[in-house]
């Protein structure tokens, strides 16, 4: 089971670029071991009109140096464990979250035996909601 431990649900604000996007990639043995990864990517589809977001990722630097992480962790967690095998960033773009509205999002790792699409089962729900200032 290839899921998305932290965070699933995610709610940003329209043209907020920071700070990155930081998930916690988890499989049926626990955090996602991402050694060897040639492409993460997240994969955003949504909005009004209807927008596709691609937003290139890395591992974690510290990948496979700290302690595991077990079990699910929430967002009030993130500080607690800011390394270790699973975990990865992307950067936001000024134009990333441009388009306001309800996505769909899911998060594809390829390593020299295949790819994985986290999660396996489903979509990780994202709200991008429109700013005060908005034109």
């Amino acid at each position: 089971m290839a899921r998305v431990a932290a965070p699933a649900e995610r709610t940003r604000k329209r043209n907020d670029t920071d700070p990155p996007f930081r998930i916690l990639l988890q499989d049926a043995k626990g955090p996602f071991n991402l050694t060897g990864a040639t492409d993460i990517t997240l994969f955003m589809t949504g909005g009004s009109p209807p927008t596709i977001i691609t937003i290139s990722c890395t591992a974690d630097p510290g990948q496979g140096t700290a302690p595991e992480v077990t079990g699910v962790i929430s967002d009030d967690d993130l500080d607690l464990h800011p390394t270790g095998r699973g975990w990865i960033e992307g950067p936001i773009a000024a134009d990333d979250l441009a388009v306001a509205g309800d996505y769909k999002a899911e998060i594809q790792v390829t390593r020299p035996v295949g790819k994985t699409t986290f999660p396996n089962k489903g979509t990780i729900d994202y709200t991008i909601e429109p700013d005060l200032d908005a034109a």
